[in-house]
């Protein structure tokens, strides 16, 4: 839509450089700083109105993956005789409907936790979906301006086809080995928080994932799941939203 505008494609050829027409370029740094009106109530409506979309999208992701996982483990069996076409496999034998990429993600969720019985319950957390809706987000603060996207590092040690092999007091280690600045900042009493977030924790399923905000979902008073649960937060916990 953007890329459409007329006034953006003037500022875009305004901004170009090159020796003729032909060889004209325009840096994407500049093509980035171009300034765009925000308005909130079209950015609410924009959600609405896209909002079951993108969260279709997420759905249909996560029957793909589970899909392919189920393909990935039968074709083996057909291959070498095990199971032969018309017949029924033990389906309990492979968890399917568990998605393995939201349980991997959850135990940030628990690392976070365990850093809160070591003494970091200033740290907070904020989940997110990203701006695809096909992938989830997860930061840990320390205030609004200080913070750490925790799903990237996890990344390093995760994958989406099997479930991570370290514990939570394994991940935690590592995230305060490499972090311990960051967690500096987090040392202290927040015994309202830490009582609230123990509480959501407990009731979220094996792998079930809550968000603060998305593309389609602006911050409020609550945090939806993938479960389509509302989870009521602590007053103005929104302005902890990092990078929102």
């Amino acid at each position: 839509m953007i890329a459409r505008d007329a006034s953006f494609v003037t500022y875009c050829i305004q901004s170009a450089s090159g020796t003729s027409n032909s060889h004209k370029r325009i840096n994407p740094t500049v093509m980035m700083k171009y300034q765009i009106v925000y308005d909130d109530e079209i950015a609410r409506l924009f959600g609405i109105t896209l909002g079951s979309s993108i969260k279709m999208l997420a759905k249909n992701q996560l029957e793909n993956q589970q899909l392919t996982s189920l393909r990935d483990w039968l074709l083996p069996m057909l291959m070498n005789g095990q199971v032969r076409v018309g017949e029924t496999p033990n389906i309990k034998e492979k968890k399917v409907e568990t998605n393995i990429y939201q349980i991997n993600m959850q135990k940030l969720l628990h690392v976070a936790s365990e850093l809160h019985l070591r003494g970091y319950e200033k740290l907070r957390v904020v989940p997110s979906v990203s701006p695809t809706g096909l992938s989830r987000r997860c930061s840990f603060v320390a205030d609004p301006e200080n913070g750490i996207v925790t799903s990237t590092w996890l990344s390093e040690y995760a994958s989406n086809e099997r479930e991570i092999e370290y514990s939570i007091i394994e991940l935690t280690e590592l995230f305060e080995r490499e972090h311990m600045r960051f967690l500096e900042s987090c040392k202290g009493k927040n015994k309202d928080y830490v009582e609230w977030y123990q509480n959501m924790l407990s009731h979220l399923e094996e792998d079930e994932l809550p968000y603060a905000f998305a593309e389609y979902f602006s911050p409020t008073d609550y945090w939806e799941t993938t479960k389509d649960k509302k989870i009521e937060t602590l007053p103005n916990e929104k302005r902890f939203y990092y990078n929102y």
